[in-house]
């Protein structure tokens, strides 16, 4: 068991687990992969299945990484760009209160403007 691997001892596969299963989202279950592979695959007939089956399964766990890898980055893209979107969105809001926060403070001088004209003519009035 503590004997080092040589990356020639592992079984010469096919990539014969694409063909069958061309679906992005769809991963096939160690069975059926295990089954293709012996129909369509180059396998040694002699090989130990043991092992074939925990290469398979390797190759698996790997195919799943990978889309959950993918999957993830997707799901970061959209967010960024969702994020991008919102901060589109809130800086021109920010400029429309800005212009908005103009009006209302001309307008504010001017009705304090007209509001102490209006005082001054009632002092000499009285």
């Amino acid at each position: 068991m503590n004997e080092k691997r040589i990356k020639s001892d592992e079984p010469r596969l096919s990539l014969s687990l694409k063909t069958p299963f061309e679906s992005v989202n769809k991963i096939p279950s160690l069975e059926e992969a295990l089954n293709s592979e012996l129909e369509h695959g180059q396998v040694d007939p002699n090989m130990n299945m043991k092992k074939l089956r925990r290469t398979i399964s390797n190759r698996l766990s790997a195919q799943r990484s990978r889309m959950r890898k993918t999957q993830y980055i997707d799901l970061l893209k959209k967010e960024a760009k969702d994020l991008e979107e919102m901060i589109a969105f809130f800086g021109r809001k920010i400029e429309n209160d800005k212009d908005n926060n103009k009006k209302l403070q001309l307008e504010t001088s001017l009705t304090n403007l007209i509001y102490s004209q209006c005082k001054m003519k009632s002092w000499k009035l009285s």
